[in-house]
């Protein structure tokens, strides 16, 4: 008797006068214990039925029997099997004699129980999906082309034929809208109830508290596209579980003990996922349909009683949880022109983050040789901007270079480009949408692209024109929606470089420096973040070279090459006290607006004029409150456009002030330079950018342009007319601006200073 390898004493021989006897080199760990307990133990075991069953994983008919027989060559039986018939064929006679007879009471070993389940039978197709994420050797990616839903009369059929069912409808937020089956309730039945639930919502955003903007979104959109008034509609991610518990909810809300529940959309939408989701919460892990990332893995219905999630679905239920078969998508499908060892990479799994890119008139961009996007744009117009959704390799290169690569052996084209399709299947490219767009102030022509199963490219910003001309395999898979990911294009900057320019304080010649970006569209949170580092807004391209139709110019001072170094002085309203200057040049506004002069110890609110009780915010307000004024002051905040009394005050200003010549200075550099302003989209009416506004006796004498931000009040430009320049109208406006960061509530005051200033 000796010690076998798994710790037991048993009456086999192995130790090492056995080893000595087999073949040492493929034999030096072998147990002859286990091969026999594991062959007497497979004698045991109960008969493969030889009648055909169905497969709980995908619904297909399969033969047990025959699966078996074809898994019998796998790599690790042949090799157990090739091993003890080549050890038990060297062994001597006596040593087979006392190895035969053994039974399992004798070998005092009882070999590892396998957990089989008899009552969920798998194919060897949905084995391999779990186990290995692929096809068996012998597979088809797909083997035929996907049926369309219109096809699909079978599972329908059941559903009409069943009591009181619930439909749950799997829409993908990638493929929306072509995800979506418009006569659903048409095909299940007028009596048939159908939930829309939206899945993946985890590529579109790392966060769940987002999911609100999404849900409003289809509660918008879907109505429209379906031509009713109100569906009833969840996002959820059945891969971070996001929305799950409320599913159930609403499953148990809308079903009733018997109602069948069946969960339908096409191929590759996530159906058997949110199933998976479902089950995982109720701890059900057993009889699962498949899921994986094969476009029509489901071939026939699967069915899970409802009792077996555990009260998660509701007490006492009799009814099912039934998997449908996938089927081809509204717009056509573009995953089955995709390599087979690419696919999985293809899909999205997890929010993209890509910066936008530019696509000029006359470029096109080729995504992985399935989709072609071209820019026919006139040659003047400006490149659009354009952000990835996919996973499908990009190339921009001019239309008849990509023409010519097209045209060309795909064997030779996966040589210069990257390609994911079929080299025996290649596509040929025809039409499938031809896109125009024209901007304008109120109508930002934001729009994606829908390639089915494979992501979305989304263009947008503030541009003149847009006219885009997709096409793909047959002029199929392609369609076009308003953006999810609208909140990008309130964020478009290009960086422009570093530029030398004239100097506005000493004016010396291209003395001044700086590093440049062109904000095509910037929203206030963003020019926040800008501002916090150290960049201003200027909406006047003063650099040589460049011209932009629209946008603003955010620029950052070179301090160290600069001739007159310019800081942003970041000012806590709260903690300041004004100067004694600062007091005489407010006293002095007053007395020019009524015409007296005030005592020397109190302001017009009766306020002390000490430095400590100094009311700053009574004190700019002095001259418009006071009833024996001779003159009307005003000061008040407007909209940023354009008037002939604002462009007038600018011309005298700036041929004055800055020795300007009269043909440098038109309405239309006025505009650009003052009359733009931030996206303030969703803020409330206290945030985005301003005009303030300085009038005696109704007259404008003088103009401050406020961008108004989440976290302070930034101090853009400031113009004055000449002849009150005795008034120290720059110093006033800085007074009020500090006095209106205290009245609004606002923490900082941001304003450029040369040094000198300072």
């Amino acid at each position: 008797m000796s010690a076998c390898r798994f710790g037991r004493t048993c009456s086999c021989i192995s130790s090492w006068k056995l080893r000595s006897l087999v073949i040492p080199i493929l034999f030096r760990n072998f147990n002859i214990c286990r091969v026999v307990a594991d062959l007497r133990d497979s004698k045991r075991r109960p008969p493969v039925q030889n009648k055909p069953v169905k497969c709980s994983g995908c619904g297909a008919i399969f033969h047990p029997k025959l699966q078996l027989e074809n898994t019998q060559n796998k790599k690790y039986e042949r090799f157990e099997l090739s091993a003890f018939s080549a050890s038990y064929a060297n062994l001597p006679p006596e040593i087979r004699e006392k190895i035969l007879p053994l039974d399992q009471t004798q070998l005092d070993y009882e070999p590892r129980k396998k957990k089989r389940s008899e009552n969920y039978p798998v194919c060897e197709r949905c084995h391999s999906l779990r186990h290995h994420a692929r096809l068996p050797s012998d597979a088809v990616v797909p083997p035929e082309p996907l049926p369309s839903a219109s096809s699909q009369a079978s599972f329908f059929t059941e559903i009409r034929k069943s009591h009181n069912p619930l439909v749950i409808h799997i829409v993908d937020v990638m493929d929306f809208p072509m995800s979506v089956i418009k006569d659903i309730e048409a095909r299940a039945g007028s009596k048939t109830r159908v939930i829309y639930v939206v899945n993946r919502i985890d590529a579109i955003q790392k966060e769940r508290r987002d999911d609100k903007k999404l849900l409003r979104y289809f509660q918008t959109e879907l109505p429209i596209l379906l031509g009713r008034r109100w569906v009833k509609v969840l996002c959820v991610s059945a891969e971070k579980g996001w929305g799950i518990r409320e599913l159930a909810d609403l499953i148990t809300l809308h079903s009733s003990g018997s109602t069948d529940v069946y969960f339908v959309g096409p191929a590759n939408v996530g159906k058997s996922s949110i199933i998976g989701a479902l089950a995982r919460r109720a701890r059900l892990a057993e009889g699962l349909p498949t899921k994986s990332h094969v476009p029509g893995t489901t071939v026939d219905l699967t069915a899970l009683d409802k009792a077996a999630f555990g009260g998660l679905l509701g007490e006492n239920q009799t009814g099912h949880v039934i998997d449908t078969p996938g089927f081809l998508a509204s717009g056509g499908d573009l995953t089955r022109w995709i390599q087979e060892d690419r696919l999985l990479d293809m899909i999205i799994r997890k929010e993209r983050r890509e910066t936008p890119e530019w696509l000029g008139p006359g470029q096109s961009l080729l995504l992985g040789g399935l989709v072609k996007i071209d820019n026919l744009a006139d040659i003047a117009s400006k490149p659009l901007a354009f952000l990835l959704q996919t996973n499908l390799p990009a190339h921009v290169a001019r239309t008849e270079r990509i023409e010519e690569l097209i045209h060309l052996d795909l064997a030779d084209v996966m040589k210069k480009i990257p390609i994911v399709t079929t080299v025996a299947t290649g596509p040929e490219m025809k039409e499938a949408v031809t896109i125009r767009r024209t901007w304008n102030e109120s109508n930002r022509f934001a729009f994606e692209i829908v390639m089915t199963g494979l992501g979305f490219v989304s263009f947008g910003a503030a541009f003149n024109q847009a006219m885009l001309q997709v096409s793909s395999p047959s002029g199929r898979g392609i369609a076009v929606r308003k953006p999810l990911l609208d909140k990008i294009w309130l964020n478009v900057v290009q960086y422009v470089g570093y530029s030398e320019g004239d100097c506005g304080y000493c004016k010396g010649l291209d003395t001044s420096r700086k590093f440049g970006l062109w904000a095509h569209s910037l929203t206030l949170d963003h020019y926040q973040k800008l501002i916090d580092r150290g960049w201003r807004r200027f909406d006047f391209p003063i650099f040589k070279g460049l011209t932009f139709s629209s946008g603003k110019y955010v620029y950052k001072p070179d301090i160290k090459q600069s001739c007159c170094p310019q800081y942003t002085i970041r000012l806590d309203g709260r903690e300041f006290a004004p100067s004694k200057e600062q007091k005489r040049v407010l006293s002095r506004l007053k007395k020019f607006i009524i015409g007296s002069t005030p005592k020397d110890n109190t302001s017009a609110s009766g306020a002390v004029s000490s430095r400590s009780n100094f009311d700053l915010v009574a004190a700019v307000h002095m001259g418009e409150i006071d009833k024996k004024q001779k003159d009307k002051f005003q000061v008040q905040l407007t909209s940023t456009e354009f008037t002939d009394e604002k462009f007038e005050l600018y011309r005298t200003y700036q041929r004055v002030v800055h020795k300007e010549e009269e043909e440098d200075i038109s309405p239309e550099g006025f505009k650009r330079f003052l009359c733009q302003k931030l996206e303030s989209t969703g803020y409330s009416e206290k945030h985005g950018s301003f005009h303030q506004e300085y009038r005696l006796d109704g007259v404008l004498i003088a103009l401050a342009v406020l961008d108004l931000l989440p976290a302070g009040i930034s101090s853009v430009y400031f113009i004055y007319d000449p002849d009150y320049s005795k008034l120290s109208l720059g110093k006033v406006s800085a007074l009020r601006e500090i006095a209106l960061t205290i009245e609004e509530g606002y923490r900082l005051l941001y304003s450029p200073m040369p040094q000198d200033e300072i």
